[in-house]
């Protein structure tokens, strides 16, 4: 009996930097590599559990198959769930597949081809996909724009896949691609200027002031209560059903009565980086299930230094936010020498945690290993992190109105 799966997710962006998709990336119970296709178990479970909603929550599901599995999946009368079928961009064609790529697309399943490059003889492939996933790395803009030129005819979207940089999102989207994966969105955003604009310097100064160890109940209160976008924003959080307390709270000090310096201190945090508006609304929620997860890791390891990780976890992503370099704005903190440590070298007991997180997200399984912390506990730890990350973003970042 196959033993549980480890998922994990990728956003696929549209050309806003909306999130269309997320691909989810599977190691199977008993070991293997984030490439590896989905089995028929993970697929089941997916379909009938709850983790497809946690990881997907309405927006679509890419999901890597084998050309075997395809084979499988009319026999078993899966209900299509907002998903889309990888399809290896090697398969061999011959009218078997053919044949059962057509019954998929006549039971509403989308196709896509991933690492696909043309050639006649998968012409038949193209005729069937929805998507087209191309590999962009190492590839200039003459070459991509003549692979845009050949797919284009046959109606399918063009995915992006590998775009590591802001100047590669940008410049795939004025070649025709139509959604964009990679880490580009939570890389720092190039500028030619040495200086923070002011908007992000006060970031910078707020966090500065909220890095401090030693903020004391007075000080916090004061900064946070001076400053309308982050007191209406905690207000909305804690008052939200995302918030640990269910009594309503109508002060900042109140706040700080319920919740302690410490936990009032790093949800500010969180929310004066999510207040720039030059970055995806992605990053802020990435950020905040890598802190959320940081933590959960850490209570499984029994280290009482929860708040400290997630902490960690948010920081670790100044550098997109404020498009900065990490070394320069770390030394611009008052953070400790093992904070500095785990953020920029990820060394020590801290940089272990945060190096494992990084890990999962990019589907590099082995570097959970030096948690020593069975697999289940870890996949746990992430779905309740997700979860959670979509509840607070939801609670604090949502309009008025809504």
């Amino acid at each position: 009996m196959e033993s549980e799966s480890t998922v994990a997710r990728q956003p696929i962006f549209d050309g806003r930097l909306q999130v269309t998709a997320y691909e989810l990336l599977y190691r199977s119970g008993d070991g293997g590599s984030a490439t590896a296709e989905a089995t028929p178990t993970v697929l089941l479970n997916l379909l009938t559990g709850w983790q497809l909603d946690t990881l997907v929550k309405g927006t679509r599901a890419f999901i890597n198959v084998t050309r075997d599995l395809l084979f499988q999946i009319p026999k078993a009368g899966l209900e299509v769930v907002r998903m889309v079928l990888e399809v290896p961009g090697d398969t061999p064609v011959d009218d078997e597949l053919l044949a059962v790529l057509d019954e998929l697309r006549a039971k509403d399943f989308l196709l896509a081809l991933d690492n696909f490059v043309y050639t006649e003889e998968r012409r038949p492939l193209l005729e069937r996909a929805h998507y087209v996933k191309v590999d962009v790395r190492g590839r200039d803009d003459a070459e991509l724009a003549a692979e845009v030129a050949r797919l284009r005819p046959f109606g399918v979207r063009l995915v992006a896949d590998k775009v590591e940089t802001r100047d590669a999102f940008a410049a795939c989207r004025e070649l025709g691609f139509e959604q964009f994966q990679g880490f580009f969105f939570a890389r720092p955003k190039p500028v030619a200027e040495k200086w923070l604009a002011p908007g992000k310097l006060q970031v910078l100064q707020l966090l500065g002031k909220l890095s401090d160890p030693d903020v004391g109940y007075d000080e916090l209160a004061a900064l946070v209560s001076g400053d309308a976008y982050l007191s209406y924003r905690m207000l909305r959080l804690i008052n939200s059903p995302a918030a640990p307390t269910r009594v309503h709270v109508d002060s900042i000090e109140r706040a700080l009565v319920l919740l302690g310096v410490r936990e009032l201190r790093v949800w500010a945090t969180w929310l004066s980086l999510a207040r720039t508006s030059d970055h995806p609304d992605e990053l802020n929620r990435q950020l905040l299930v890598r802190a959320s997860f940081c933590q959960r890791l850490g209570d499984a390891r029994g280290e009482g230094r929860g708040d400290t990780l997630f902490f960690l976890g948010m920081l670790s992503g100044i550098d997109a936010v404020l498009g900065r370099p990490l070394d320069e704005l770390v030394e611009k903190l008052p953070l400790s020498e093992e904070l500095k440590a785990a953020l920029l070298w990820r060394v020590g007991e801290l940089g272990n945690v945060l190096d494992a997180v990084l890990g999962y997200e990019s589907g590099d399984w082995g570097r959970t290993e030096a948690l020593e912390l069975p697999a289940e506990t870890i996949s746990q730890a992430y779905l309740a992190a997700v979860e959670r990350g979509d509840q607070v973003m939801h609670a604090a970042l949502r309009q008025p109105e809504d």
